[in-house]
């Protein structure tokens, strides 16, 4: 068993992305230093499970493993909270499955999203989540709460609310730079692009993207299409 500083931490065996049996973990978090010191410490098959709500004072780094899950506790969806301050993650090379949660209050910068920023071939699952609050508020290539860049990523029920981007190519709600994406029973409501293109969605160099039972209301732009 692992030993380290979280709020409760549980063992059992798993499959690792090569096929072979590893220790995996559960770790239960109630706070920002128990969730950063999870995602230090996290292997392949590994859940972190919260059982409050966090607010982030930094942004947290996913990189290189493999059938990862960030969950809420049974019954409950649990706020992961930038404070307008923090994104709360980069996600490099990884495999990571994110249910029932809140992602709210990200801020990005010019490059980086407000929420996640995803890249180099990282393979993402999004399951009732709900992204609210995401901003970015100066001239940007970044989406206002995610930017996925050569990767793939299925979104299932999920809301994209009131997020934001105020300059540069848009995408208040999600930028896809040649990636993947699926996006089924979502809903995209109240974005704003105000100097840009996309009020929700805006794709970029051969973006594969699939919508199914999607609803864009009152996401607005400067350019283009308000999708």
């Amino acid at each position: 068993m692992r030993g380290i500083g979280v709020g409760s931490l549980l063992c059992c065996l798993a499959l690792n992305s090569w096929g072979y049996l590893v220790e995996a973990s559960t770790y239960r978090v109630t706070s920002f230093s128990e969730l950063q010191s999870a995602v230090s410490n996290l292997e392949d098959g590994d859940i972190i499970e919260l059982g409050s709500d966090i607010v982030f004072a930094s942004t947290l780094s996913l990189r290189y493993v493999s059938n990862v899950s960030i969950t809420s506790a049974e019954g409950q969806q649990y706020e992961l909270d930038g404070d307008n301050e923090v994104r709360l993650f980069d996600v490099v090379g990884a495999t990571v499955d994110f249910t029932n949660l809140k992602m709210v209050n990200g801020k990005g910068n010019a490059l980086y999203a407000g929420g996640l920023q995803i890249r180099s071939s990282s393979k993402l699952s999004f399951d009732n989540i709900v992204f609210q609050g995401h901003q970015i508020l100066d001239t940007t290539l970044a989406g206002g709460a995610l930017t996925i860049e050569d990767s793939e990523v299925t979104f299932s029920s999920c809301t994209f609310d009131s997020n934001l981007v105020s300059g540069g190519a848009g995408g208040s709600a999600v930028r896809l730079e040649s990636s993947e994406a699926n996006f089924t029973s979502c809903d995209f409501t109240n974005n704003v692009a105000s100097a840009g293109i996309g009020g929700a969605l805006h794709l970029n160099r051969a973006t594969s993207v699939v919508l199914r039972e999607v609803n864009f209301i009152k996401n607005k732009q400067s350019q283009g299409y308000s999708a």
